[in-house]
């Protein structure tokens, strides 16, 4: 974890108005002015999280957001692949 900041700040905390809203790095739910984390690395990249729950599955478990059941990207899969 040497490439991490340990920057953790609310999610929008700085944007403007609810139309510049963060979805969850994770789960892909939209977050509400004020709410959840922000982790920044020191390469640049932004990731933003809803809960504990989608932090922990991508950070601590490395689990992929496809594979997790319960995300949007996975449930976009399953009804891609029950289409064809």
């Amino acid at each position: 974890m040497a490439d991490l900041a340990v920057v953790l700040k609310e999610a929008a905390a700085d944007e403007g108005a609810g139309e510049n809203m963060a979805k969850c790095s994770f789960c892909g739910k939209e977050l509400e002015k004020g709410t959840g984390k922000m982790l920044v690395y020191i390469s640049g990249k932004i990731e933003y999280f809803c809960s504990s729950k989608c932090e922990k599955n991508l950070l601590k478990l490395k689990r992929k957001p496809v594979k997790a059941r319960w995300t949007a990207t996975a449930q976009a899969e399953k009804k891609k692949g029950k289409g064809a």
